[in-house]
């Protein structure tokens, strides 16, 4: 990519696979469950891989959901989650909603420190994140807390 970001071809199959897991299971799930499954399937398809950093893992994320039909920024945020926390990174996946003249909008994205590395392609500035303790406020810890 030409912002120095790389693209894994070992993510990339990973990450296919989770967002193929992560579209599906929100026809038949709840996102709790998603991201526990998700971030089992992303552990084991990293494990024994060289930590990559977030900007390259967000950069796989994006690539790979271009090209899958029906994607969503909520898909997107998950296989970004379970990707980045199966390489160690605090993560936190934000949901925020939109309100103006043309109806309500939700927006989900990922940060990691902070910062927004994923569904940062809109204006955020534009979404309210949805409370903490809500799905606006599903980090990565609760999975260490669970033992997950």
């Amino acid at each position: 990519m030409g912002d120095g970001r790389r693209v894994d071809r070992r993510l990339t199959v990973v990450g296919a696979v989770l967002s193929f897991v992560a579209s599906a299971g929100m026809r038949v799930s709840n996102l709790s469950t998603v991201t526990r499954v998700t971030t089992t399937i992303a552990r084991i398809g990293t494990f024994g891989s060289t930590k990559r950093a977030p900007t390259d893992v967000a950069a796989t994320v994006v690539a790979v959901e271009r090209r899958i039909p029906g994607s969503s920024c909520l898909t997107t945020a998950i296989v970004a989650r379970s990707l980045l926390v199966a390489f160690g990174y605090d993560v936190d996946v934000r949901i925020g909603v939109q309100r103006n003249d043309h109806g309500i909008f939700a927006h989900a994205w990922v940060t990691v420190d902070g910062r927004p590395i994923v569904g940062d392609d809109v204006d955020l500035e534009e979404y309210e994140p949805l409370g903490s303790g809500g799905l606006g406020d599903y980090s990565a810890h609760r999975d260490h807390e669970s033992g997950a």
